[in-house]
């Protein structure tokens, strides 16, 4: 239990640390790799994401991620609009 929450800081620390470099021009080039690495994967998720909602005939919030009917105005998890 407690490598487990361990491993969940470490996780939430290093989203921290992305939110502050990937757009930073200073970063060594290990650092970009990385940067550019993770931006690809979650291109590739978002991609993953749109084809299981379409598939399930449901459309993605913009702003929490949740699936949504696909005549939804707001979402049903976070209430922000959708269309």
């Amino acid at each position: 239990a407690v490598k487990n929450a361990a491993d969940k800081d470490f996780a939430d620390l290093g989203r921290i640390f992305y939110r502050e470099l990937k757009d930073s021009t200073e970063n060594s080039d290990e650092v970009k790799r990385i940067i550019e690495d993770i931006k690809a994967k979650e291109s590739e998720i978002e991609m993953l994401e749109i084809e299981v909602a379409e598939s399930k005939n449901k459309i993605i919030c913009p702003n929490c991620r949740a699936l949504n009917a696909e005549n939804s105005v707001f979402c049903n998890n976070c209430g922000a609009k959708i269309k």
